[in-house]
């Protein structure tokens, strides 16, 4: 519980620092767009550290954010360039997965998050 205390305490510190240094000072968004790109999308108030993964032909861009790993539609307008600290400070986001572990069926990927959630309430 402490650890987990102290990592939700630091994000939650640096993404009010985020949004302060963003919306204080709003840059340009990003020119270029290229994937793999890190960057700062704004979605609503919120602004968050993400790369982007892939540029779609109806003119939306897939990012996912580095802090959380949610993969989010965005449009070039709320994407912007990552400033300062915010490129060298470590992404919280972790990919990881189960070794030799797959679902068998398109039904039990479909199914996975709910039977997670309940797996997780029910114990």
């Amino acid at each position: 519980p402490l650890i987990s205390s102290l990592i939700s305490s630091f994000v939650s510190s640096m993404m009010t620092a985020i949004k302060s240094m963003y919306s204080a000072n709003v840059p340009s968004p990003a020119q270029m767009i290229n994937i793999g790109m890190l960057c700062c999308v704004q979605l609503g108030s919120d602004w968050f550290r993400a790369e982007i993964k892939q540029v779609l032909s109806n003119g939306y861009i897939l990012v996912i954010l580095k802090d959380f790993g949610n993969v989010q539609l965005v449009t070039a307008k709320a994407i912007y360039p990552l400033e300062g600290s915010l490129i060298t400070t470590p992404f919280w986001a972790v990919r990881c997965g189960l070794n030799n572990i797959a679902p068998t069926t398109p039904t039990a990927i479909g199914n996975f998050p709910r039977q997670l959630t309940q797996w997780s309430v029910h114990r």
